[in-house]
């Protein structure tokens, strides 16, 4: 009897331990008392907001890597036929090699080699196309209408910033027209999304479907997300939101006609690295969040971004970025340092941020928040 009664008293207790486990996951589901409807989402696709168009790069298109190439060795005072003997071990193949050397580490001092994307400096600027248009993605972070501006072709908001999209928009592989992707970030993303957290984005307000206030929590889980055969987050996931600060960003945020927006405020987000920044940053963040017919939505992400962090996202791909992408490393360099438009350095009032957006799409899930988060910014 002893034995049963204390079998008994074992069963009661462990009982009540996962009752109460199962309501404190209840509680930190549940929206907080202040909030009447909550919806949560998984980000199932990130990238650079581009825009491109016929005629929109009056220098034209960044040439192909044969065609750089072949201008870089000339640049470096190769003669026409030593130019012809690299480029034929370089269209070849066959592994490393004296033509891959001399482009990689091109800048070098004599005594030492040095890859040109950790040192961009080592060679003269060599002013890659950009983008003159008036038609780009993003939103207008200084208030103003200047020679630099786009027009949002969506919202039609005038004073655009989104040099980002103008510096590297001439490259093939960073050109396309909504709803598709350029191909690096097409790729970026699919390469980083199974090596990093889950984003999640939660909307907690009194009534989502009407107009009003609106409080958007921006955030890395705990969890990968499991994907489904096409490739996209499964639907409906359960995710534990990160509260470490570096990881979530609550953002004071405004409904009107089904449409979400936020007031401007930092926004920053541990990716994971990879094909992209380790650490997001952007300054002054607008975002605006669309809601599709299957509960879906869309978003536009926009701020100031450091444009160092930027180039060296690129310049960590190493030489293969040049080689096998067409990228010009250098190039990028100095048209990320020339077109930057925020953050002036007090010392040298070079600019050290540019103005950057981003277009994403989330699937519905469900994020457990703890019962206590920071504050809206």
């Amino acid at each position: 009897m002893q034995a049963l009664g204390r079998f008994s008293r074992q069963i009661t207790t462990t009982g009540c331990r996962k009752l109460a486990a199962g309501l404190a996951v209840i509680a930190l589901s549940a929206p907080s008392p202040s909030f009447a409807e909550s919806r949560s989402y998984v980000i199932s696709l990130f990238s650079q907001a581009v825009y491109s168009q016929e005629g929109d790069c009056p220098g034209g298109i960044e040439p192909n890597i044969d065609v750089r190439f072949r201008g870089i060795l000339a640049d470096m005072g190769k003669s026409p036929k030593e130019i012809e003997e690299l480029m034929a071990e370089f269209n070849g193949g066959g592994g490393p090699g004296p033509v891959h050397e001399i482009l990689r580490n091109r800048g070098s001092p004599a005594d030492r080699r040095v890859f040109v994307g950790d040192n961009p400096t080592q060679v003269p600027d060599p002013k890659i196309h950009t983008v003159a248009s008036k038609l780009g993605p993003g939103f207008n972070l200084d208030g103003k209408v200047g020679a630099d501006s786009f027009e949002d072709a969506d919202t039609h908001e005038t004073g655009i910033d989104n040099q980002y999209f103008r510096a590297l928009g001439c490259f093939v592989s960073h050109r396309a027209l909504p709803p598709d992707l350029p191909t690096m970030w097409s790729y970026a993303w699919d390469a980083t999304r199974d090596r990093t957290k889950a984003w999640v984005i939660t909307l907690d307000g009194k009534d989502l479907g009407k107009d009003g206030d609106v409080t958007v929590t921006f955030g890395r889980a705990l969890e990968t997300p499991i994907r489904t055969p096409r490739g996209l987050p499964q639907r409906d996931q359960t995710f534990r939101l990160d509260t470490t600060p570096r990881f979530f960003n609550v953002f004071k945020g405004h409904t009107k006609d089904g449409v979400v927006s936020i007031e401007p405020a930092p926004f920053h987000i541990v990716t994971g690295g990879g094909y992209l920044p380790l650490e997001m940053q952007l300054s002054q963040t607008q975002m605006r969040l669309k809601p599709h017919a299957d509960g879906s939505i869309e978003g536009l992400l926009g701020g100031y971004q450091p444009w160092l962090g930027i180039y060296y996202m690129y310049a960590g791909g190493g030489y293969g970025y040049e080689s096998m992408v067409g990228l010009n490393l250098p190039g990028i360099y100095y048209a990320l340092r020339r077109l930057a438009d925020g953050e002036p350095d007090p010392k040298t009032g070079q600019n050290m941020a540019i103005s950057a957006a981003y277009r994403f799409e989330a699937l519905p899930a469900i994020v457990v928040k703890p019962a206590r988060t920071a504050k809206a910014n």
